[in-house]
């Protein structure tokens, strides 16, 4: 290990032992250097607000880490036995039959069984999703007083609010959905053929046992009775309207028919046609009867007129309209048992499950590491938990999941090693995660405020492009021959600086110094703040805001105090104003020597 590593390590060694005293040193440590700074005559007042910025967070922390000190090993002691009683119930055998009272009556209508090691999975996620849902907060706060445990462990017992909290339910709720669904289907289509005599489970398993039920209709549609009616032979003036061709209702049959088969097998018809079939069959028919209705009822109002096959035409527009409703009743029919056919069973996410799986795995991993000394209470009962989470991962697998259970099984096993591991370990530290994120975002806020104040210093910046600008327009005039009162100033004060608008060497100077001082504050505080993350980590504590505070740790190299500008072929900046402005008097004097007629 390089020497430099070793004593950055040995200074945060006790910062990690004793954060609440390292806060409160670093706090007296800063107001002493404040106060030096304060002294010094260039100091700007950005500089004072910076480190009264930092002043700030460290008493502020100081207070939470001692806070911490105090609390912290009775509230976690209080909390461990929390927790004990929750895990518990996810194997409660009372509480267990409670939720599966619930799953019954919810699943039970479609059919749909399930087992009692279902009852068991669902019940424990349920109680774990309740359960992680406050635990984060209270291990943050580390403060019971603030929140009604009690309620927290009612929450987490049946009956829930919500069942689909459990993965296990959604997948079941699904097969539910599912099975609801054929029924609607299966029961629409006997509706439609007229029917109550079918097996709704054995047309779910092979939905072609439903087709004898559409051969019944079609038989209802060609079997239609047709009437005969005798002519009207009375005295008048005989009158004849026209009877239309009935309806090739067994071509529309086989139409359909032959759709429905391509539909089935997959050649990528659209059901929409099998409707279009049958309006093909009725429409012509039924706008020629339609036309021959207004017809008739012309010749019936016309005195003496006899009609003489109108009760022929009544039989075939009663026989034609039975035909049409069952024919539109056959198509629809028709449809639904495409839908039912092509309609598929849903699959198990096994991704989505063993995603889950780990990550109530984790929480209780992240409850043990929070609880410190106290873990080891939890530890029988987090023990039986992942049974439960592994009971879990063989529920309705197939080959195709061999991989990603044996990848999700050794992801546990490393996981509840992990626990063993720091529930067995003595903690020599006081360490809490959320006071460790406190810690950085507070840390992050100083840093993001001494970035805005080092920015927001842009005096010498204006300042220097006044004077570049003054510059040029001087040099332009000095070109042209012609010596203005600006010029003239400038050569008799051999300085250009005096005719710049509020142009303040001292001033400058002050700022860039100012500059550079916080500039350095802030790299020592971003690398710091970098090391104690590092070291956060190590300890296996998740830093929330690692990504931003590297993104500061980078703006932060590339912040820059000096500002140049170009003055004639000279660069200008803070650290060589007199110099290079001596410079450009003399540049100025040669360009108006050798301007012809140019007068100095």
């Amino acid at each position: 290990m390089k020497r430099n590593s070793i004593i950055v390590l040995l200074i945060f060694i006790p910062h990690i032992l004793f954060a609440d005293q390292y806060w409160q040193r670093y706090a007296d440590s800063l107001i002493k250097e404040q106060k030096q700074v304060k002294e010094q005559p260039y100091t700007a007042d950005f500089v004072v607000e910076y480190l009264d910025t930092r002043i700030a967070m460290a008493q502020e922390l100081a207070k939470s880490f001692d806070a911490m000190t105090q609390n912290n090993k009775e509230g976690k002691t209080y909390i461990a036995n929390l927790c004990k009683q929750v895990l518990s119930r996810c194997f409660d055998k009372n509480l267990i039959e409670i939720t599966k009272q619930q799953i019954t009556k919810e699943l039970q209508p479609c059919n749909i069984t399930f087992s009692n090691t279902d009852v068991i999975i669902i019940h424990a996620e349920l109680v774990l999703s309740s359960f992680f849902k406050n635990c984060d907060i209270l291990l943050a706060t580390n403060n019971t007083t603030q929140y009604d445990t009690q309620q927290i462990i009612t929450k987490c017992q049946p009956p829930f609010d919500d069942l689909s909290q459990s993965i296990r339910y959604q997948e079941l709720a699904l097969k539910a959905n599912f099975a609801k669904q054929q029924n609607q289907y299966i029961a629409l289509i006997a509706s439609l053929c007229n029917t109550t005599h079918y097996d709704e489970g054995e047309i779910s398993q092979n939905p072609k046992l439903i087709v004898p039920l559409l051969s019944q209709l079609e038989n209802a549609i060609t079997n239609v009775p047709e009437y005969t009616a005798t002519y009207n032979k009375q005295d008048g003036i005989p009158y004849q309207i026209s009877i239309p061709q009935p309806p090739d209702v067994t071509k529309a049959i086989t139409e359909i028919q032959n759709k429905r088969e391509a539909i089935v097998t997959g050649q990528n018809e659209s059901m929409h046609e099998i409707q279009s079939i049958a309006q093909r069959y009725i429409t012509p028919i039924q706008n020629q009867i339609d036309e021959q209705k207004k017809l008739l009822a012309i010749m019936k109002s016309t005195d003496g007129m006899v009609i003489e096959n109108e009760d022929a035409f009544n039989n075939f527009v009663h026989r034609f309209e039975m035909q049409s409703k069952y024919l539109t009743d056959y198509a629809h029919a028709t449809i639904l048992y495409c839908q039912l056919a092509l309609l598929r069973a849903p699959q198990i996410n096994y991704s989505y499950r063993c995603q889950n799986i780990v990550n109530n795995a984790t929480h209780i991993q992240k409850l043990v590491q929070a609880l410190g000394d106290s873990a080891k209470e939890i530890i029988p009962e987090a023990k039986q938990v992942f049974e439960i989470l592994k009971a879990f991962l063989y529920v309705d697998t197939t080959k195709e999941n061999s991989a990603e259970l044996a990848t999700t099984m050794q992801t546990l096993h490393t996981i509840k090693e992990d626990i063993y591991t720091m529930a067995s370990a003595k903690t020599n530290d006081t360490l809490n995660p959320a006071l460790c994120n406190l810690e950085v975002a507070m840390n992050i806020e100083t840093l993001e405020k001494g970035i805005k104040l080092f920015s927001t210093q842009t005096y010498a910046k204006q300042a220097l492009m006044r004077y570049a600008s003054t510059l040029q327009e001087a040099f332009e005039s000095a070109q042209t021959g012609f010596s203005n009162n600006t010029i003239q100033q400038i050569i008799a004060m051999q300085s250009v600086i005096p005719v710049v608008e509020n142009f303040d060497v001292q001033q400058i100077i002050n700022e860039y110094t100012s500059q550079q001082y916080v500039l350095r504050k802030l790299r020592a505080d971003s690398a710091s703040l970098m090391q104690r993350i590092e070291a956060y980590k190590k300890k296996g504590i998740m830093i929330n805001d690692y990504e931003r505070a590297k993104g500061l740790a980078e703006t932060i190299k590339q912040l820059q105090p000096l500002y140049t500008v170009d003055v004639g072929k000279y660069k200008m900046n803070q650290n060589n104003i007199i110099i290079i402005d001596r410079q450009c008097v003399a540049m100025l004097k040669r360009m108006l020597k050798n301007t012809v007629g140019g007068n100095i």
